[in-house]
């Protein structure tokens, strides 16, 4: 069936029912890592072949997923939003949180429609998880606090500026958190502040996955048939 609810989502296969590897490893049918090790071969110029595999209605069907949104590896501690996306034990916190996002059907293109999405496979979904997925993001505490302070870049505390990162710039209380770190979490965290250094009030918020619905980047119009898209 088609999704009825914003956390429903359908698998896309072509017209004899297959679809791409990618898609197949960001359903989790196939092992990410066996991924990594075939893009490291392609990288170095060997050949590289995979394996023709078939899952039934059912191994896809009521697949479930759990939704993190980019604004979720972010949380504040000691004063400084800290990303925490190899924090294993935190990510299992979100995780039992998170919104469950489920596989209701398999649908395929009819074969007299004239389609222009990819159809070699993919995850389709509806508006409405979209503007969950924005909605949700926008409430978060950390895009929050960045729209309330526009001048300064909420992810290293200080104003927005092309200067390379000083740790003299930095708050008392933000520097004595730095002495608490191990050797390699100050310099994961330099790191960062040191990657942020050219960032704008726009980037951060792009990269928390923030988006003013008011105002679209962009707008695509589909045509129902060959005469409405004359008219348009």
């Amino acid at each position: 069936r088609m999704p009825e609810k914003y956390n429903e989502v359908v698998v896309m296969v072509d017209k004899n029912n297959q679809i791409t590897d990618y898609v197949l490893y960001a359903l989790g049918l196939k092992d990410q890592e066996e991924l990594k090790a075939m893009y490291k071969e392609v990288i170095q110029g060997n050949e590289v072949e995979s394996e023709m595999v078939s899952f039934n209605y059912d191994e896809i069907v009521g697949l479930e997923f759990k939704l993190l949104l980019n604004s979720d590896y972010y949380k504040k501690v000691n004063g400084f939003w800290t990303y925490l996306k190899d924090d294993e034990k935190y990510l299992k916190e979100k995780l039992s949180e998170a919104e469950t996002i489920k596989v209701v059907g398999i649908i395929k293109p009819n074969e007299d429609a004239a389609v222009t999405v990819n159809t070699m496979g993919g995850v389709f979904y509806m508006d409405e998880l979209e503007k969950y997925v924005i909605n949700k993001i926008n409430e978060s505490e950390i895009v929050k606090e960045q729209k309330e302070n526009p001048d300064i870049n909420i992810l290293t505390g200080l104003e927005f500026n092309n200067e390379e990162f000083s740790i003299s710039d930095l708050s008392p209380e933000q520097q004595m958190y730095l002495q608490s770190l191990s050797p390699e979490e100050l310099a994961a965290l330099i790191n960062r502040y040191q990657e942020q250094a050219n960032s704008t009030y726009d980037s951060v918020l792009r990269q928390l996955g923030s988006v003013n619905l008011d105002k679209p980047s962009a707008i695509y119009l589909y045509a129902t048939d060959f005469e409405a898209k004359d008219k348009i």
